[in-house]
Parts: C-alpha cells; sequence; structure tokens
C-alpha cells in the first residue's frame, strides 16, 4: 500500500482541481478524486471448518472493514480497493486470524508528457499446491492456502522520435511473496526500450523493443533472459492487418548457461467494429512454437471471448493463465453504455452486488512454482443479460511444466512434473423485484499431473441478495461442497449470511 500511495500523493492535490483548471481534463464533469469507505459482517456455519475427511463443525464470524478510492485527473489515473477481515471461530479460536485484500493500479504523471510511474499492487488469498485442499470460501481454515502479495513499480520517459516515431524507455521492479512458504517468492526486475513510427490503419507501421530481464527465485535459481524483436504492420484492408516479427533473444531458462537463438513470426488483426476483434500471432522461439489466440465479441446484452496460447512464463504465482474474471468480462460489455473508466467500474460493481455475483470467480484455480514455466492454455467465457436475468459460463484448461526439466524447486512441477488443470463455472442470477435478485452457481475444477497425483472439487450454491437501503446490502446462501483426490477428501456444506454497508 505505501509503494502504491506514494505514486498516488504527489498528484491528489493536483487531481482535485486538475478538472476546473483544464476544460480538457479526463476527469471533468466526475468527480477526479473520490474515497468510499465500506463495512461487512459476514456468519458462515459449515459441517467442516477444516476441510478434513474427519468433519468438525463451527461457527465463523467475519468483520470487514475497507475502502475503495478512484481518481480520474489529468495527473493521476487509477484505482486502489482495500479490505482487513477479522475472523473469529466460535469453537476453534486458534484458528482466528486476519486477512488482507487488496487490489490497485495507478500512472502517474511526474513530468508533464514525459515522465510517468505505473504501480500496481495485490494482496490475496492463493492456493499453494494444485492437489493439495482446494475450496470456495476463504473463511474456511484451509493449510494450502497462503496470503500472496505482489508489487510492481514501473517508471518511464516516453517521447517523439523525429517527425513521426516516439519511443518509450521503461524500468520495472516487480516482486512476488507469500506469508507461508518459500515456494512462489521472487523479484524481477529490468528494462525495456520501444521505438515505433507509422498510423496505424492507414499506412504501414512499425516497432523495435530490445529488453533485460533478471528473475531471481527464493526457492529456485536465477534467470536472465534478454530480447531484441521487431515488427512491420500492414494494411491489407480498413479491417485487416498484417505483422511480421522477426529478432534474436538470448537467455538461460533451459540450462545452466545463456543460450542464443532467433525468433520469427507473424499475426494477423481483424477488427470490423468497437465490438469485435480477432487476432491470432505464431512465433518461433527458444522452447518450440508459441502461438496466442484472442476472440472478444459483444452486442447489447451479449458478450463472448475466447483465448488460447502457448508461451514461456516468469510468473510464479500461476492463476490460469488466459482466464480473466466475471468482473473483466462484465467491464468489456459495459463498454459502449460507461465510455469512462470510472463510470463503467462503478456500474459493473453495482450490476454484481445486485445480482449477487461474485466478481472474482475463475474456472480453475491458481498454485505456486518456483521456475520458469512453459504454459498451453484455453479460456472460453460468455455472458448472457436478459431484461431479469443474467447467466455467466465461464470454461478453462491448461497444462504448465518447467522450461528447465528435471529441476528439483519443491513445487508440483519438480522433476519434470506437469500440471494439468481444467474447470468450469457458471451462475444464473435472477432478479424477482427492483431490489431483490435470486442467484445459483455450479463449479467444477480437476486437477490432474505424473504418478496418479490427482484431485477434483465439486461445488454449488444458491441464494438471495437483497438491497435493503440506498448504502445497505444483504445476502444469504447455502453451498455443497465434495472434493476428491489423492490427498485429503472432504464434503462441506455451510449456510452463509452477509450484511454489508457502503460508506
Amino acid at each position: 500500500m505505501t509503494a502504491v500511495a506514494a505514486c498516488w500523493v504527489p498528484c491528489i492535490g493536483y487531481a482535485q482541481t486538475s478538472a476546473a483548471a483544464d476544460p480538457a481534463a479526463p476527469g471533468q464533469g466526475v468527480r477526479v478524486f473520490s474515497i468510499s469507505p465500506s463495512a461487512s459482517l459476514r456468519e458462515t456455519w459449515t459441517n467442516n471448518y477444516r476441510l478434513t475427511p474427519e468433519a468438525q463443525s463451527d461457527l465463523v464470524s467475519e468483520a470487514s472493514l475497507g475502502f475503495r478510492a478512484v481518481a480520474n485527473g489529468r495527473r493521476l489515473r487509477g484505482a486502489l480497493d482495500y479490505s482487513a477481515t477479522a475472523q473469529g471461530y466460535a469453537r476453534h479460536s486458534e484458528d482466528n486470524d486476519v486477512q488482507h485484500t487488496l487490489y490497485g493500479n495507478g500512472t502517474a504523471e511526474l513530468l508533464q508528457d514525459r515522465v510517468f510511474l505505473d504501480a500496481r499492487a495485490s494482496v490475496a488469498q492463493q492456493q499453494v499446491s494444485a492437489f493439495g485442499t482446494t475450496s470456495t470460501d476463504n473463511a474456511l481454515a484451509n493449510r494450502n492456502r497462503t496470503e500472496v502479495r505482489t508489487l510492481s513499480l514501473s517508471p518511464y520517459l516516453r517521447g517523439p522520435l523525429g517527425s513521426s516515431a516516439q519511443y518509450e524507455l521503461r524500468f520495472n521492479r516487480d516482486t512476488t511473496s507469500n506469508s507461508s512458504f518459500g515456494v512462489g517468492n521472487f523479484t524481477n526486475s529490468g528494462w525495456q526500450l520501444q521505438m515505433q513510427g507509422g498510423e496505424s490503419r492507414r499506412t504501414s507501421t512499425w516497432s523495435l523493443t530490445a529488453n533485460s530481464q533478471k528473475v531471481d527465485y527464493d526457492e529456485g535459481s536465477t534467470s536472465q533472459t534478454e530480447l531484441l524483436r521487431g515488427t512491420l504492420s500492414l494494411p491489407l484492408t480498413s479491417s485487416i492487418t498484417a505483422t511480421a516479427i522477426a529478432g534474436a533473444e538470448r537467455n538461460d531458462l533451459r540450462s545452466s548457461e545463456m543460450e542464443t537463438s532467433s525468433l520469427s513470426g507473424a499475426e494477423l488483426a481483424w477488427v470490423p467494429s468497437e465490438r469485435t476483434s480477432l487476432t491470432a500471432r505464431v512465433e518461433k522461439r527458444y522452447f518450440g512454437t508459441s502461438h496466442a489466440v484472442n476472440f472478444s465479441f459483444r452486442t447489447a446484452r451479449t458478450v463472448w471471448t475466447f483465448t488460447d496460447s502457448t508461451d514461456a512464463s516468469t510468473s510464479s504465482s500461476r492463476s490460469g493463465s488466459g482466464q480473466g474474471t466475471v468482473y473483466d468480462l462484465l467491464y468489456t460489455q459495459f463498454a459502449s453504455q460507461f465510455p469512462s473508466p470510472a463510470d463503467r467500474d462503478a456500474a459493473v460493481r453495482s450490476f454484481l452486488a445486485l445480482y449477487g455475483i461474485n466478481p472474482n470467480s475463475v474456472a480453475i484455480p491458481g498454485f505456486l512454482t518456483a521456475s520458469p514455466t512453459l504454459q498451453r492454455a484455453r479460456a472460453l467465457s460468455l455472458a448472457l443479460m436478459g431484461v431479469r436475468t443474467t447467466v455467466i459460463f465461464q470454461a478453462s484448461q491448461s497444462s504448465t511444466q518447467q522450461l528447465r526439466r528435471a529441476t528439483d524447486t519443491g513445487d508440483d512441477l519438480a522433476g519434470n512434473g506437469t500440471v494439468r488443470q481444467r474447470g468450469f463455472t457458471t451462475s444464473v442470477s435472477h432478479r424477482l423485484t427492483p431490489s431483490t435478485s435470486a442467484n445459483s452457481s455450479l463449479s467444477w475444477q480437476r486437477t490432474e499431473g505424473d504418478d496418479d497425483r490427482r484431485s477434483s472439487l465439486r461445488s454449488g450454491s444458491v441464494g438471495l441478495s437483497t438491497q435493503l437501503g440506498p448504502r445497505t446490502q444483504a445476502q444469504l446462501s447455502a453451498r455443497y461442497t465434495r472434493s476428491n483426490g489423492s490427498f485429503s477428501p472432504y464434503t462441506e456444506r455451510a449456510v452463509v449470511a452477509t450484511l454489508g454497508y457502503q460508506f
């Protein structure tokens, strides 16, 4: 929070007055800076609070305090969500805990039109092992869960390069750590220089990118990557653009020695309207062939997205690459109704709260890794929004393995391990009255690995969500969860009541 605030504080005073001083300021007509505190109480009765084969019941009480800050000024734009949740177990006080949740991102203009700072931070609960105990509720005492903290700071310099090109020089430092295990902790630092020119969709465009990155894993080795990539794009029609890709790269991701290889590829983009886009890219890389397909289509009441990719990653926290959350899906769908990012964010959050939909829902869980990986991932998402009924469906599958084979890193991928995950989640919400909605959800996940390692999870819930007042909301739900696998199978039933207030 301190690091993200460092990006915000120098500009808050300016942001509060920038709209009045400049008629063209992005924040004109809306609050340039706002902060909204919130509080909630949650009671969960569960017959298996530790998610073990021998079930033990308990009543879990949670009290949360948080705030949401939004900046929409000329010099500062971004959002920061934070909450602290105190958990108390009626019969097992030794498991009492405090959980922190934070999602923040912002961009500050430090020197007009020249120097900028991007900052991102998050604190969230993350599954440690893909084959360990999986749960759908952070209120339960799951030993296979830890708090993962990420922070990214990236100052950059941007400006013109001659009369028809521009440059951007960027430095970055990313850190990820968790509160319980060394596995998954890493630091990534480096720089990138990008130059580009031309006018998109009318004439040819070009870009040249050079970067160098160093990744240091606490429970693994240090990796170094260097890359030089050039692109040349030609518009074939008003909606189709073809791009040629060429370059070279040097790294030690597959061996202890630095290896140099060339890269080449092509990309085709089809964007017939602001509602439809399709891009397909393929490249020959040091690890083989990488590809990425991205499709998005939306109408007034539907949105469809599909991704399919194969690529290398140095990230230590696997969160189902390629899949977005329910919030991401609806944020895309609301684009035409709310062009302003701040207004769109508020509309999406209000919609999700009214229908009792979890904004962070994903199809497959993540797990921690301690080395560079190669991942194949596919994800399909769709939302159908009727006058009173909303249906959301997400499906994903992925296969993850180490780039440097037979490395003993202590994670699920150690010793040539491969983790294969697939799953889906669907929710149906129906508005009974202008202020009350009924909702139901169903999810299924399956994880498989080497040496007959496997786990699966099935969960279903039904509930009611109602707006008690302009700032007060209540929810009541019941769920059933069943987990099978190589480690600690369990069944769990729970009833959850939540009361929230927005100041």
